[in-house]
């Protein structure tokens, strides 16, 4: 059986993608920038989907009488 994620070369010195050489953070990693980016992640993705759902709700409440492939509203 070979590793996952070694090179070709046959001789076992390359680090599989499952070594903890490659898992441990390295001495300048700053843990505290994740959450945040996380947090920016799942935004934009629920922005993606809000929008996606309830544009026709929010373009008949905000008085346009077109159907959900209005002009936009501001325009």
């Amino acid at each position: 059986m070979t590793a996952i994620g070694t090179t070709g070369t046959g001789n076992g010195s390359a680090a599989g993608i499952l070594d903890r050489e490659r898992l441990v953070a390295t001495a300048g990693f700053n843990r505290w920038l994740v959450p945040p980016a996380a947090l920016a992640i799942h935004l934009c993705i629920g922005m993606a989907y809000g929008f996606s759902v309830f544009w026709l709700p929010l373009s008949r409440a905000l008085g346009s009488t077109r159907p959900s492939r209005a002009r936009p509203i501001w325009g």
